[in-house]
């Protein structure tokens, strides 16, 4: 029985828009939240590595655990409480 799921929110960015880059202003934040949450969490920011995304945080991957899978089986575990990961899109064009 899975302990996290995987939360994706769209959200907007007034300081992005407009940017020198061309960056998208609109994202999307990925969440990592424990199917039953009871009182307040603490938020854990992961941020990808440089050239990675948010989104390859989570994808399947045959060959590894992805990070959704990780934090599920540590919390089934017992090895990690319950907390919030976010995801942001940090990546830029």
């Amino acid at each position: 029985m899975s302990r996290y799921r995987l939360v994706t929110l769209p959200i907007e960015s007034r300081l992005l828009a407009g940017n020198p880059l061309g960056d998208p202003h609109r994202r999307t934040l990925r969440l990592l939240v424990p199917e039953v949450v009871e009182r307040p969490l603490p938020v854990i920011w992961v941020l990808a590595a440089y050239g990675g995304t948010a989104a390859a945080l989570v994808e399947e991957d045959p060959w590894s655990e992805n990070l959704l899978d990780r934090v599920d089986r540590l919390a089934r575990e017992g090895a990690l409480g319950d907390a919030i990961f976010a995801l942001p899109d940090c990546f830029t064009l």
